[in-house]
């Protein structure tokens, strides 16, 4: 189930396997919490990121050749608040 919930191509697949899910398991705990991550993941890469990573220093985007975000706008945002973005070179030690 966990690889069907990654692969999910939209959120009506999400939905589509949430029913299941509850037909064949039963209502589970809220503890038991598998779906959320996942519209953000569908809307990650609908937008043309490639990678998310958070952690104690902030969050860092990674952005795939073909991304949909408007460089402008972004170089525009960190013009705006340079304290709390920045643009790194993509390499990493």
């Amino acid at each position: 189930m966990y690889r069907r919930i990654s692969c999910a191509a939209n959120n009506d697949a999400l939905r589509d396997l949430q029913v299941e899910m509850i037909d064949r398991f039963g209502l589970l705990p809220e503890a038991v919490n598998l779906f959320p991550p996942s519209p953000l993941r569908l809307q990650v890469l609908q937008l043309g990121i490639s990678k998310l990573e958070a952690s104690a220093n902030g969050l860092r985007v990674e952005f795939a050749s073909d991304t949909r975000v408007d460089p402008f706008a972004l170089v525009k945002l960190i013009q705006q608040y340079p304290t709390r973005y920045k643009l790194e070179d993509g390499k990493r030690p």
